[in-house]
């Protein structure tokens, strides 16, 4: 979905510095996106910054035209990239993100810093990615004997702070690498 323009709702928050970048941006913000074309949704975004990671909090997708409504293909459209490369650059646009240089804000936006802010934005989300190593499977297969009689795949979350699933694709990755037996079907454990 291309979005015509944005209006910024970026909170008055303090301002923290994105990970491993120059630019100073908002604790919590946000950005309204529209359109001009009939029927098309607006979409609402909400941002906070986490250790230096711009995590998205919220979407909220709304029927503009009351007499539509959202549909699937409205929805599919909206990718959590295009948004955060959206509200960056209105954050940069609006001087609310800034260059820890120039605290202030006196620089005039111009697209080299929105398209420098967008950068940094995903590299920073790109640090949070783990990477499935050997040694990660190896801790994740400890971790699941450690813990075979009382929930194993909760272990794993907590010890790694992700969601079930996710422990559970380590687990499963972990099986697949050969640092687990097969699972046995129906409870914890392995072969």
């Amino acid at each position: 979905m291309t979005w015509q323009g944005f209006e910024s709702i970026t909170s008055k928050s303090e301002r923290v510095p994105l990970k491993g970048s120059e630019y100073l941006v908002p604790k919590v913000f946000g950005c309204r996106l529209y359109d001009f074309d009939d029927g098309a949704p607006e979409v609402e975004i909400l941002w906070s910054v986490v250790d230096g990671v711009p995590l998205c909090r919220e979407v909220r997708v709304t029927a503009v035209d009351t007499d539509h409504e959202i549909k699937r293909s409205g929805v599919a459209g909206v990718g959590l990239d295009d948004l955060l490369d959206k509200t960056m650059k209105a954050l940069v646009w609006n001087a609310d993100a800034r260059r820890i240089d120039d605290p202030q804000g006196r620089d005039f936006p111009d697209g080299s810093s929105q398209r420098s802010a967008i950068r940094a934005a995903h590299q920073a989300r790109a640090s949070r990615k783990v990477k499935i190593t050997d040694e990660l499977l190896r801790e994740v297969a400890e971790i699941y004997r450690a813990n075979v009689e009382h929930e194993p795949t909760q272990a794993v979350a907590d010890h790694f702070d992700k969601a079930h699933r996710t422990a559970a694709l380590y687990i499963k990755r972990a099986r697949e690498a050969g640092y687990l037996g097969a699972a046995l079907k129906g409870k914890a454990g392995e072969q």
